[in-house]
């Protein structure tokens, strides 16, 4: 396992297509280490990207959309912030499909613990789906899917019920898919990953 800092993770274009853990407390800067090192490059390279937004955080998701704006790359932000579960099959077989940007946010001060965990496995469900049935032939095995979970929080009990188990059955081993979760708990203690940054 690789182990990196916030102040200069130092990843390179290859480090973002494998299993990276951010921990650190509330309020350290985990997002802003994901938002900077992690997003960003990958709007850079004209990546797809899928970020699951646990916090349901609107100045995160527009900062996203500048990093898109300067990019050129409007025409390929997607916000789904209500989780619109007839429209999120297609917003993400498009995200997979055509490297889109798609921002998804669980506003957890408005919804039920179990509401976040069955509309997270809901969406979990969806990208494998995706990925391993019929329509797979249409996505390139030459594309990787960066898909970033940010703010897995065990202490808050409105996301308590939100397991990495659930992520790590499902996505966690499909071919093509760069994995990032943030959490102020240890997961790399219990999840498999490859590279660590933390605040040390």
């Amino acid at each position: 396992m690789k182990k990196s800092n916030f102040i200069n993770p130092n990843l390179i274009n290859d480090d973002l297509t494998k299993t990276i853990a951010v921990e650190a407390k509330t309020g350290q800067g985990k997002t802003h280490t994901i938002l900077n090192h992690i997003v960003k490059p990958l709007i850079q390279s004209n990546s797809a990207l899928i970020y699951i937004d646990i916090k349901g955080d609107t100045p995160t998701s527009e900062e996203i959309k500048n990093f898109a704006i300067q990019e050129n790359r409007l025409n390929d932000f997607i916000l789904n912030n209500k989780i619109n579960q007839k429209k999120l099959k297609k917003q993400i077989y498009d995200t997979l499909n055509h490297k889109k940007i798609l921002i998804l946010t669980l506003p957890s001060l408005q919804n039920s613990r179990n509401s976040n965990k069955n509309t997270l496995e809901i969406i979990i469900h969806t990208i494998k789906e995706i990925l391993t049935n019929g329509n797979r032939c249409d996505i390139s095995t030459k594309n990787t899917t960066n898909i970033i979970f940010d703010g897995y929080e065990e202490r808050n009990p409105l996301q308590s019920h939100i397991d990495l188990s659930i992520i790590n059955e499902n996505i966690r081993n499909l071919s093509n898919i760069g994995l990032t979760i943030s959490s102020q708990k240890e997961i790399s203690k219990s999840f498999d990953i490859d590279i660590l940054i933390t605040k040390d």
